[in-house]
Parts: structure tokens; sequence; C-alpha cells
């Protein structure tokens, strides 16, 4: 049985005595030079005003060229994952994605098809001129007519193979700093109701560290975006999920960037996040840009770990070098796979001091071979509102050296107050709600919580379809909580551990009638009630989920 006597080692190894790293930026800067948000899911992304590709190195951003949402439009469409067939080891994958190929229908989640994936940004928020601005990413060589810079909506690239990954597989550059994460949920579910299904990938990321980047599995029982923890409020006052199930990977402490190391499991039921911790935390070969292979077994009564050494050629992978097993009972049996890559602030720790020649303004990741076993559960019916995409030069709201002109790009949306009206109208399109059930909007918020006047009790959120009715989700005691108690962390004894704080970030999921929904494009306004605005609140990654009979 795991306990939670490593607990103050743990945070030895995530150098979290450091001062808080700045969340965003509460300087006043240029606005939005356009709202976007007007672009629809289904007729691809939305360009939201023209950006250049980079120049020599990704130094110098020009005023013209590719829109974010279409870096390259020459590489042929890749096959459809495979669902219940032989796939990425398995006789009968549920779900198998090898990225042969770039995906037939782009959105949010950039070269992936967003027919089975969901795309998410966020990070921490203190700007009010920018909903969730995001900049620009330096990359490696991925394939011809790939810049070597990148944008929001552009960052999830199908790579050519390389000597280290000998297979097409996909690249992902976070540019947000300061607890920037981007997140990529597979649609289909995965279901381990009375059994125990397995969930792999292999992955490669830099520059590894819980200050710098990382990767993270979850499986989380809603659709959600963006899921995370929060210990203390700089590690990472992320988006805390209901019911959910986290996994972390981070350097091994001591080595000197050869051994990767599992950080700790998450195991989330009602919001209360109870931290699973090695009493000796595993060790496993590593290499930068080599993949390691990640299995992770999942059951009602518990998850275990498996990770192999690094792989000379991304395709074959040695026996686990660590494996690792957590009792602990998931209060849900069916949910969705995602995986996310992490920036806590590359920006600020990758100075010469800290051993690097240059600041790296990215965290990246190679992945390959996502796959789940199980049944293939009919999907919920999902349609995207692409983000905002609203462009901005604002170098003190990006501090990046290699981008002096601060260029780039917000993804959300400020919301108005009630008494104000709805800000902006965004839009669903492709929507077909014939025989659905039930509806639900899923997006992620950040609101002013710490408002000294503010109830989070009675914050709410309002959403109109199609020039309708007002609907309304006010928060629940336990997402209120979150604001007015702090998150609840405890370790496997359930004892309170760690000082953690939201940030002010939450995922909702409003119900909305079935009836507001009209087939094709539907309009959809947002607004809210006894929020503050004094730091205006924020919506971004909005999907409308259908469900059915």
């Amino acid at each position: 049985m795991v306990t939670g006597r490593r607990f103050g080692a743990w945070l030895c190894l995530a150098g979290l005595v450091v001062a808080a790293v700045r969340c965003g930026s509460g300087q006043s800067g240029a606005a939005p030079a356009g709202s976007g948000g007007t672009g629809t899911a289904e007729g691809g992304p939305s360009s939201g005003g023209e950006t250049g590709t980079s120049g020599a190195g990704g130094r110098n951003p020009g005023s013209g060229g590719t829109s974010p949402g279409n870096v390259d439009a020459s590489r042929p469409a890749g096959p459809p994952p495979v669902m219940g067939a032989p796939g990425c080891g398995f006789a009968a994958a549920a779900f198998c994605e090898t990225f042969d190929g770039p995906g037939a229908v782009q959105g949010r989640a950039g070269e992936l098809d967003r027919k089975f994936w969901s795309g998410s940004r966020m990070h921490g928020q203190l700007s009010t001129t920018h909903p969730m601005a995001v900049g620009m990413a330096e990359i490696p060589t991925c394939r011809p007519g790939i810049p070597s810079a990148v944008w929001p909506e552009q960052d999830a690239l199908v790579c050519d193979p390389t000597p280290d990954v000998q297979s097409s597989h996909l690249l992902v550059g976070v540019a947000s700093q300061n607890y920037g994460q981007n997140s990529y949920r597979i649609r289909q579910p995965f279901d381990f109701s009375g059994r125990t299904g397995k969930v792999v990938f292999d992955a490669a990321v830099l520059p590894l560290a819980p200050l710098r980047a990382w990767i993270s599995f979850a499986v989380t029982e809603d659709p959600m975006s963006v899921p995370g923890y929060s210990i203390l409020g700089n590690d990472e006052g992320s988006v805390i999920p209901r019911n959910a199930v986290e996994v972390h990977f981070v350097n091994a402490p001591g080595s000197t960037g050869d051994e990767m190391s599992l950080r700790n499991v998450h195991v989330f039921r009602d919001y209360v996040d109870t931290v699973y911790a090695p009493d000796e935390l595993p060790r496993v070969p590593y290499a930068e840009g080599k993949l390691n292979h990640y299995e992770f077994s999942v059951s009602e009564t518990g998850v275990d770990v498996a990770v192999t050494p690094w792989s000379e050629d991304g395709k074959a992978f040695d026996a686990p070098a660590f494996t690792y097993h957590v009792d602990a009972a998931l209060p849900f049996s069916r949910g969705y796979v995602v995986l996310s890559v992490h920036n806590h602030a590359t920006i600020k720790y990758t100075h010469e001091g800290d051993g690097y020649p240059e600041v790296v303004d990215a965290s990246l990741a190679r992945i390959d071979n996502v796959a789940f076993d199980g049944p293939v559960v009919p999907a919920l019916r999902e349609y995207e509102v692409p983000d905002s995409l609203a462009p901005f030069t604002d170098p003190m709201e990006l501090g990046d050296p290699h981008n002096p002109d601060g260029k780039g790009y917000d993804i959300g949306w400020f919301l108005n107050d009630e008494k104000d009206g709805p800000k902006e109208t965004l839009h669903v399109a492709g929507v077909d709600p014939s025989g659905a059930a039930s509806a639900r909007l899923a997006f992620s918020a950040w609101m002013d919580g710490s408002n000294g006047s503010a109830v989070p009790g009675t914050f709410t959120f309002r959403a109109r379809l199609n020039g309708g009715e007002w609907r309304e989700h006010v928060l629940s005691a336990e997402e209120s909580a979150l604001f007015t108690k702090n998150p609840t962390t405890l370790d496997p004894a359930g004892n309170p551990i760690g000082d953690p704080h939201t940030q002010g970030r939450l995922a909702i999921l409003m119900d909305v009638p079935v009836s507001d929904l009209v087939a094709g494009d539907n309009t959809l306004e947002l607004v809210t009630a006894n929020v503050p605005t004094s730091y205006p609140p924020l919506v971004c990654n909005v999907d409308l989920v259908l469900g059915t009979e």
C-alpha cells in the first residue's frame, strides 16, 4: 500500500521552494486587433487575422503569410484512427492513432482530426487586455513546408520520421508560459467497467523538469479540457477535474538528465484530490528526443503504470524499467483519455545559469502510437467552437526574447456582465441534433475568485443559443468551494497536504435543452452574473456535447 510520507521529498523534487512564477501579465497593452470568434466548427479553423511564418530561426515573425489555422495544406490527409480492429499492439483496439498524416478535418487540435480529438490550451491568467494570450513556439524540423516557429492551432503537427523516431509522429509545441498546458482529449470514450483496461502511448518531452516541461496522462469522467491539479498555488493551480485519474512524469532527482521518474498519481473524487507518490521515486533511462513507451492499466480498484527505457529508433522497446501500482477505488468506470504537455515556465527557467545556451520559449513533445483497448463505445456527438485567434502585438504580455515584437493570439473571449449584454457571438457549425437526448456546453473558464467582494457561490454563467432563452449554470457547492476553501489535496491516509489554490480556473459543463439547437450553424452568446469584472472573466476551449438515446 502506498503511503504519503514521501510528500516532502516530492516537493523538493519539484523545486517549488522558488518564488511563484508570474501568472500572465497584468500590464495593459495593445488591444486585440479584432475579435475573431466567428469561425465555424465544420467550416475549418477560423483565421482570426493573418500572421507570418517565421524568419531565420523563427526569430522574426512577419506581417503576412499563413493563417494560424493552416500551416501547410499540401500534405495529404492520413487514415483515420483504428477502432475495433488490430492496431498499436492490441488484437482489437478500441482506439489506435499512429499519426500517419494530418487529420482530414482540422480545428483546435492542430493537425489532429477534430472528429476524434478535442484540443485545448490554457495558462495562468491575470491580463485585463488579452483573453488567454498565446505566443510563438520555436520547433525543430518537422517536415518540408513547416516553419521553424508556430502559433496556436499550428502547434500540433504530424512530422516525418527522424533518426530518433523512425515513423510519422505528432510534435506538440506549448508556447503558453506560467502553468501553461496543451491537452488532447480523445472523443471516443474509454470503458473499463468490470475489467482492467489498458492505455498506451510513446512519448518524449523537453526540457524535462517540473519547472520547465513534462507530460501527463489522464482519464476524466467528464468531456472536459486541460485537466490538471493544485498542490501549491504555483504547482499548478490548474483546472481540477470532478472525477479523474492523472499520472505525471518528470526528471528523476539527482540525475544529469538521463533518467525520468514517475512524479505522482492523482485520483479525484468530487474534486477532492488524493495524491499517491512512490516511497522511492522510480527511475527509467531517458534521452532527449528518444521515445519511452508508457502503459497504464486502469480498473475500478486501481491503476498500474509501466514505462520502458528509451528506444533507439522509436519503434522497438525493451521491457518496462519500472512498474508502479496504486490501490485506489475510482468513482467512475467510463471516461476520456487525455494527453497533456505542460510548460511551467520555460522562458523563466532556461537561462545560462540554468545550463541552457539560450532561452527556450516552448516545451516540446513527440508522441506516437496512442491507443486503448476495450469496447468501441459510440462517442457522444461533439462540435467545437474554433479558438478566437484574435491577433495582437504586445511584448510585455509574452516576454519571449525570440519574439521581440510580442506577436501572439488570444484564443479565448472575455465575457461581459449580464447587464451589458453579450460581448461576442460564437458559432458552432454542422450540428445535427436529431436523436439527441441531452446537450451540454463544455468549456474552460477563468474568473477572479480572489476579489474580496466576490461570493463564488453566486457566480453564474449564462448562455443563449440561437437567440433563444438564457440558460444558466450557477457554481455548485463543490465548484465554489474551490475558491472559498481552495482545492482539497490529501495524502493516501486522508491527511491534508500542500497549500493548493485554483488560480481562478475551472471546467464548466452546462446543460442546455436540445430544443435550443438547430440543424447546421448555431450561434452562442455567453455572459456572467455576480462574477467580478475588475479582471474580466473569460472562456476558451468551448465544445457542444450531445448525448443520444
